[in-house]
């Protein structure tokens, strides 16, 4: 089937996790569908409330940007995009592109609890190099499904990993979790649930 178009009602700021649409009409499928305005890809997870969506910016690499009221969407299956290509490099984001960590960035971690962490601001999904003493932490936000990121341990010793206001593996992200310079040396860290933050470590 071809991606359905439409326009956006309203504009929309870099950090807006809903937005309206002129109109929206549900792909069918089981694959979460996926929303495309300018070159920002956005993944849906919530349409209750259509058109106003609920959605995952900067999806697949690509980067949440602001977007003028009107400004051209499509969306559909992710079997309904294109993949367009020039050479190695892609001439549009393309939903069939493995997802690439292309934001990166070294964090110190400061603070013995969650409530004075290092937030981790930068979007997903990211690559993160955490330096800084033993025993303090970065604090996750509350995660909206599909974000993640890979954590490294580039400290002198254990820091801690925090969420205040979501969990972590099922425990309230006010408690720590440990990543050690040897051992558990890293970690994926995952949202598959809204407000719920999964983690795999790793070496």
């Amino acid at each position: 089937m071809a991606v359905a178009v439409t326009t956006l009602n309203g504009a929309l700021n870099d950090s807006a996790n809903r937005l309206t649409l002129a109109a929206y009409t549900a792909p069918s499928g089981r694959a979460k569908p996926l929303l495309r305005i300018d070159d920002e890809i956005c993944l849906i997870t919530d349409n209750s409330a259509s058109p106003t969506l609920q959605v995952v910016r900067g999806y697949m690499g690509t980067s949440a940007v602001a977007h003028q009221t009107l400004a051209g969407v499509t969306y559909g299956n992710p079997t309904d995009f294109p993949v367009t290509s020039k050479g190695p490099t892609f001439d549009t984001p393309s939903v069939f592109t493995p997802t690439i960590f292309s934001n990166v960035q070294v964090i110190t971690a400061s603070g013995a609890t969650g409530a004075v962490a290092t937030p981790v601001t930068i979007p997903a999904p990211a690559f993160l190099n955490v330096t800084g003493a033993t025993g303090v932490g970065i604090n996750f936000g509350v995660p909206s499904v599909g974000e993640a990121y890979i954590v490294k341990n580039k400290t002198t010793g254990t820091f801690q990993i925090y969420s205040i206001g979501a969990t972590i593996n099922g425990t309230t992200g006010s408690t720590a979790v440990d990543v050690t310079v040897t051992g558990n040396k890293g970690l994926y860290i995952f949202c598959a649930t809204a407000g719920a933050w999964e983690t795999v470590l790793g070496t």
